[in-house]
């Protein structure tokens, strides 16, 4: 930790900066969004925010995590962050919704006044410009004033509605079938087994992916379940295409858009997600028509025409698959557009709460410029003098490389230092110039002083770094809008072999846990389970694996998972690399082969030796290799913030094998439904059980 201190303080000031690369080891603990919230007040107190080199990069998007979550999957959100409207927080209208906060309300106190301050002075004061512009888009024509844009027609948040919650109630029996597209819950969700069980007391299950993977062979392929015939769960299975196979975009780390074309045909009834969508989407449409039920009127309103047009190929050259959803037309959409003119929206700044534009995604505005030209598309880069190239692609918000780029500049305009600069106040032009498009209003001097009673980005100084807030500066300490409190602070995870000893509790107390005879849990410091397990990934075996263990090359070079051990831990056990374990939690008990490493060790606490062990969450009971899942061991558990399990840390007994139960799994499978066969470990197709479909 000194060492680590030392280098950020050598590393931080006018001429040097660090940056925060981080993955699932910063957010997969039930204290994840404190540790973020944690770097972003160290970068922010050294000074690297918004300048070249710093910043904290959420590193996402080989499978457009970013652009997923912009758009979103998140279950609270609507598009761009805008939050869901919720059932019992003054919501009835439309009126009252952009007038309650816009629904941060978090832990606001309304009578300090704040309130009221951040819903009229920086960027958030846009939000009726946002709203009605995200309706027009979706009921078009059918949005108007008189019914409050449809408004009505959203569904209203009752409560959590996390993935987490959603298993917790399906294994109550309270859902009847899941939809589920590129994610393999029944290896990566927390507690598996739990989870599994959960997801065989649904009706139905819906699964697209690439291959069949757990999610979608839960009812006969899991070693640990029940007999297939015992299972009621009707499953469909949807096979998609790979991102070579499909056109669309992806959103990487730095917010950089990318287009990609789909350059070959995918095999046999392979249709891309956005197919699926669209002919599910076109048929509930279908099934609203035909009702006439006023409960179905929003989706009868819904904007659902993108047809491929007759004949049109991509760049590739490539037809059109028949029944396609046309992607140009949904970036259209996503960009947003006037309505009365057609023309492309340049950004959120154009947008408008008196139903004359539509926009899909205010994040997004811009991407296509005046001529229509989709500048994600962009391959070849400029001619540039840095390293920022501004011709390449696309990254909202309009193009500008580094967020909250002002703070690339003192207060007074200039550069910090000529090595770092990247935006400056150009005294002869009046405005801001350099090698980044200014994430702030180009033309405000730093001088600029708002008057006592502006609204919106006039509110806020020619210094002002950070417009999303209402006084445009970073916060150290939040007042509002965070659950897990105001400043972040150190707490053991939900298990741990010690207690936390700089507060009475030991866990973030607003953590929930998952209460059910399934997720036992046990309290800090137990010594019933002295050892702390983390997960992680591999080279060779990535995500859920359903991809990188049907791949025989992939597989050669990794034939089989293992738990890393320290070298103190193997000898009190007996057991050397190669050799079976028994990994036990309170929740489940696994058989895997050790590998004893110096790697994994983290010296004494508390008086006593503390061991750590490692394995990667890539298992699975199909492909060519199968081995226990890693996250049937760990806990259903969620932060208060982002709702996040803590699978990066929890407690875990390491002990001599138990080789009844290594002999049962290696005979996987252990039945198959009638008419199908074993399958063959040669290639990733004859890996795959036949019939199906």
């Amino acid at each position: 930790m000194v060492k680590v201190a030392e280098l950020l303080a050598q590393n931080s000031g006018p001429d040097r900066t660090s940056a925060f690369c981080y993955a699932t080891g910063f957010t997969q603990h039930s204290a994840g969004s404190q540790i973020i919230r944690t770097c972003a007040i160290l970068q922010m107190l050294l000074g690297n925010i918004g300048r070249p080199g710093g910043g904290i990069l959420a590193l996402r998007g080989h499978s457009n995590v970013q652009g997923a979550t912009d758009i979103p999957t998140l279950f609270a959100d609507l598009p761009n962050y805008i939050p869901l409207p919720k059932v019992a927080e003054g919501n009835a209208t439309l009126k009252d919704y952009l007038a309650n906060g816009h629904g941060f309300s978090g832990a606001r106190n309304k009578a300090d006044g704040m309130w009221k301050l951040e819903t009229e002075r920086g960027s958030w004061a846009s939000l009726p410009n946002y709203m009605v512009s995200l309706l027009k888009a979706w009921y078009g024509d059918y949005a108007m004033k008189e019914n409050e844009y449809g408004f009505q027609w959203l569904p209203k948040l009752g409560g959590n509605e996390s993935l987490t919650v959603t298993i917790e109630r399906a294994k109550k029996g309270e859902v009847d079938g899941l939809l589920v597209f590129g994610q393999n819950i029944a290896v990566t969700n927390p507690n598996t087994g739990w989870g599994r069980t959960a997801i065989r007391n649904l009706k139905w299950l819906v699964v697209c992916d690439l291959f069949e993977n757990e999610t979608a062979s839960v009812w006969y392929a899991d070693p640990n379940g029940p007999k297939p015939s015992e299972v009621q769960t009707e499953v469909f299975y949807l096979p998609t295409n790979s991102c070579l196979e499909k056109d669309g975009s992806v959103s990487n780390t730095e917010r950089l858009m990318q287009w990609h074309d789909r350059i070959k045909e995918a095999p046999g009834e392979c249709r891309s997600d956005a197919w699926w969508t669209y002919q599910l989407g076109k048929r509930l449409k279908a099934m609203a028509e035909a009702s006439g039920l006023p409960r179905d009127e929003g989706l009868r309103s819904l904007t659902w025409s993108y047809d491929m047009p007759q004949g049109k190929q991509n760049e590739m050259g490539l037809p059109p698959i028949e029944g396609d959803c046309d992607l140009d037309a949904v970036a259209y959409e996503m960009n947003g557009f006037d309505m009365v003119t057609g023309k492309p929206i340049q950004g959120s700044g154009e947008l408008k709460s008196d139903g004359t534009t539509a926009c899909g995604c205010r994040l997004l505005a811009g991407f296509i410029n005046e001529a229509g030209e989709n500048l994600t598309k962009r391959r070849d880069g400029g001619t540039v003098d840095h390293e920022l190239d501004l011709t390449y692609r696309f990254a909202w918000p309009t193009n500008s490389r580094i967020l909250y780029n002002r703070c690339s500049a003192a207060p007074d305009g200039k550069p910090w230092s000529e090595r770092k600069k990247l935006v400056w106040w150009d005294e002869i032009e009046q405005k801001w110039i350099g090698y980044d498009k200014p994430q702030f209003d180009a033309t405000k001097p730093p001088s600029y002083r708002p008057a006592p009673n502006a609204k919106g980005g006039a509110a806020l100084d020619g210094t002002a770094a950070f417009g999303a807030h209402s006084d445009g500066k970073a916060w150290l300490f939040v007042p509002y809008g965070i659950k897990e409190g105001p400043f972040p602070v150190f707490y053991e995870s939900v298990e741990s072999p010690y207690t936390n000893t700089l507060w009475s509790t030991s866990r973030v107390p607003d953590v929930t846990i998952i209460d059910d005879p399934m997720n036992k849990v046990t309290e800090p410091g137990d010594p019933n389970f002295p050892t702390v397990m983390t997960t992680y990934h591999m080279v060779e075996h990535w995500m859920s694996g359903s991809m990188t263990r049907t791949i025989p090359w992939l597989v050669g070079l990794q034939p089989r998972s293992f738990i890393e051990i320290s070298p103190e831990l193997a000898e009190s056990i007996g057991v050397t690399t190669g050799g079976y374990v028994s990994v036990r939690s309170p929740r489940n008990e696994i058989q895997v082969r050790a590998l004893v490493t110096p790697r994994l060790r983290i010296g004494v606490i508390e008086g006593r030796q503390a061991s750590i062990a490692g394995r990667f969450v890539c298992s699975g009971y199909k492909g060519i290799v199968c081995d226990p899942i890693t996250n049937d061991l760990s806990p259903a558990d969620m932060a208060g913030d982002g709702l996040i399990p803590s699978s990066k840390s929890f407690v875990v007994k390491i002990d001599k094998p138990d080789m009844n139960k290594v002999e049962k799994f290696n005979e996987y499978p252990v039945e198959y439904p009638a008419g199908m066969s074993e399958p063959i470990p040669d290639t990733p197709w004859a890996a795959q059980p036949e019939g199906r479909n």
